[in-house]
């Protein structure tokens, strides 16, 4: 500041008692900042109709637990993800969801409308693990897997190996994020003669390998040729791919909820027409699969039943079964949100002569105080009739609303359009503020306090907005205003 004041910056210079280094300067310098950046914040909220809030939590290098709060609305330049701090929490999230005496009740005791949505991404990344653990099988060949990719990664000699042979590393798993199980069966439907030829290779040099890299190779050698692996290897090879996809259609913050469960319903209906792929992917196991004399063991399915395609077939609906059934069980409330649907775009020639009355009317259960429905009702029939107003996503029609000034026309539809895009389908903006959190709070700076560490990742992930705000004329005398409002030995109002 002392760049601005030529008095201030002499004083500063010359003063033997004030250097700036004290910790309790440096932390209400930091907190003033923070409170100017927070009070914009409240500013974009008080000029918007609906606001969402997204939490998440995790652990910071010193174990104790992080509550990442986020705000998301929309301003006239679009959706808005808004971070506001990090709370230490002694209990961990347990009660996030509770329905009865957990935090959907007291939110609801102070906001009667509020809707709870479970992060989508976290909901897939459990249907597919879930999936897998139910069926024995699949458990068995992922832990194979991941087992290929640690058998590399515990050895340089190994890596060597395979950067020689395959000229590709296996990527690693993340137990949180299941759907990274994806990289890996890429990885292996695409070199997979490569990592035989190297399995072979250390078998038959095994003079070179240590026991235990010669073992391993060799039972790697009839796993890779076994018909159940490759088998599973197809099955999953277009499974987790469409899951993936989907994975990071639902991470993006501009889609909204309704694209999101619309993609949702394409992967269902993707899994459902996978069941007429059975005798391709049965044919394609069985031009990967070698016979082995001594695969006894790995020949018990086939003697559960003469008919050895038949089993396998039923094997085959069952994984596919359990993944619909699982997607299901998990976003149920999709069937309570039917009020999306009132601007949902595929349906627009369809409501022109039949009015989505249901919808509507889930819309007036949930959020009934909020809109003028018969002005509504006549602003969607004009909304359906016209193509000027389909666009590819909701949030691109409230942009366009706004920036054409036709919200000031159309306010209902402006508003259900923030409505639906305000309302999240995912916790990605909470858990990119972990980032910043590893950054902040390092094992060299482990002991500062935790209004400093959320004041500092509020400057840190906020800072394109306080870029924005350090133009304005009224910046930092915000912040002087606010710094001279804390405790000191001296007055340091200027007059």
């Amino acid at each position: 500041m002392g760049t601005l004041d030529p008095k201030l910056s002499g004083h500063l210079s010359t003063s033997t008692v004030f250097s700036g280094l004290s910790g309790d300067i440096q932390n209400d310098l930091i907190q003033s900042i923070s409170n100017v950046l927070l009070k914009t914040i409240k500013n974009e909220i008080e000029h918007t109709n609906f606001v969402s809030i997204i939490m998440d939590e995790t652990t910071d290098i010193m174990s104790k637990s992080q509550l990442s709060t986020i705000l998301r609305y929309v301003t006239n330049e679009g959706v808005e993800e808004r971070f506001l701090g990090f709370v230490d929490t002694y209990d961990g999230a347990a009660v996030m969801s509770g329905q009865h005496n957990g935090l959907q009740t007291l939110v609801r005791s102070k906001c009667k409308n509020a809707i709870f949505v479970h992060c989508y991404a976290h909901k897939l990344n459990l249907i597919l693990k879930q999936s897998v653990d139910y069926i024995k099988e699949c458990k068995i060949f992922f832990t194979t897997l991941s087992g290929l990719s640690s058998f590399f990664s515990k050895s340089t000699k190994r890596i060597h190996a395979l950067d020689q042979e395959v000229k590709k590393r296996f990527p690693s798993v993340a137990p949180t994020r299941w759907n990274y199980n994806s990289r890996l069966i890429e990885m292996m439907s695409e070199y997979r003669e490569e990592v035989l030829n190297l399995m072979n290779s250390i078998v038959e040099n095994g003079e070179k390998w240590d026991s235990e890299t010669l073992l391993c190779a060799k039972g790697f050698c009839q796993t890779i040729q076994d018909f159940d692996f490759n088998f599973f290897l197809i099955i999953f090879g277009n499974i987790l791919p469409q899951a993936t996809i989907l994975f990071n259609i639902i991470q993006i913050k501009i889609f909204d909820v309704t694209y999101c469960n619309k993609k949702i319903f394409d992967f269902l209906n993707y899994l459902k027409n996978m069941k007429n792929d059975f005798d391709r992917v049965w044919l394609k196991s069985e031009q990967y699969h070698t016979d082995i004399p001594s695969r006894s063991k790995r020949q018990r399915v086939a003697e559960v039943s003469v008919d050895r395609k038949t089993n396998y077939r039923r094997l085959y609906f069952k994984i596919i079964d359990v993944l619909i059934s699982k997607t299901n069980e998990r976003f149920t409330e999709l069937t309570q949100l039917t009020f999306f649907s009132l601007l949902d775009f595929s349906k627009f020639e369809q409501y022109i002569n039949q009015f989505p009355t249901n919808a509507m009317n889930s819309l007036k259960d949930t959020y009934d105080e909020y809109f003028d429905f018969a002005i509504l009702r006549s602003e969607l029939s004009i909304i359906y009739s016209s193509t000027e107003f389909h666009k590819v996503n909701i949030h691109e029609l409230c942009i366009y609303l706004k920036s054409t000034g036709l919200s000031d026309s159309l306010p209902q539809v402006t508003k259900l359009a923030s409505l639906i895009v305000t309302i999240p389908a995912t916790s990605a903006g909470a858990e990119r503020s972990f980032s910043c959190l590893k950054r902040v709070k390092t094992h060299l700076r482990n002991s500062q306090s935790q209004n400093r560490l959320s004041d500092l990742s509020l400057l840190t992930i906020e800072k394109r907005l306080l870029t924005t705000i350090q133009k304005q004329n009224l910046f930092y005398d915000n912040i002087i205003d606010d710094f001279t409002k804390k405790t000191r030995r001296i007055d340091l109002i200027y007059k």
